[in-house]
């Protein structure tokens, strides 16, 4: 709760001195961001495999799989990956490459939870998050913008139970 009064604040603050004169301006200035990104959604959903799995969260299969497939948030798998911030014009570079990385799902946040699900051992999938189920106010760089994360299951920790 502390975390998120402090980014709040800061976010505040930085849009208060950087882009808006009053609070009010500010707050315009982050609902017009959290607009363009559902606008980018709504237009992800026009492209061609794309597919909707939740308000907020599309995916695209770039690789199909053949292993076990992800089953629950209890499952660690060792996946790599790259993160994008989804960028008009399509000028996109990763932020992250960690590869490979062991992930817990359950703590991860709700949109990679959710676009996991179902992927099989060998499957490379691309997890698109509009903020409201990303990352949200907890991340100052990707708090308002519509990210991606190219993502492939390379084995399965499952924890016993």
């Amino acid at each position: 709760m502390a975390k998120r009064l402090i980014f709040f604040l800061f976010t505040i603050l930085s849009c208060s001195n950087l882009l808006a004169s009053t609070v009010e301006d500010c707050f315009c200035f982050i609902q017009n961001l959290t607009d363009q990104a559902s606008k980018q959604m709504e237009e992800l959903a026009q492209q061609e495999g794309i597919k909707k799995i939740a308000d907020g969260l599309y995916i695209k299969t770039l690789n199909e799989g053949t292993g076990s497939e992800v089953l629950s948030e209890n499952d660690s798998p060792l996946v790599t990956l790259k993160v994008y911030e989804l960028k008009p014009g399509g000028d996109n570079h990763p932020y992250v490459v960690d590869n490979p990385k062991k992930i817990n799902l359950s703590h991860c946040i709700p949109g990679i939870r959710a676009g996991v699900a179902g992927m099989k051992l060998g499957e490379m999938r691309r997890i698109y998050i509009h903020p409201s189920i990303g990352h949200g106010e907890l991340h100052p760089f990707f708090s308002s913008e519509v990210v991606y994360y190219d993502m492939e299951i390379v084995s399965l920790n499952r924890e016993i139970q």
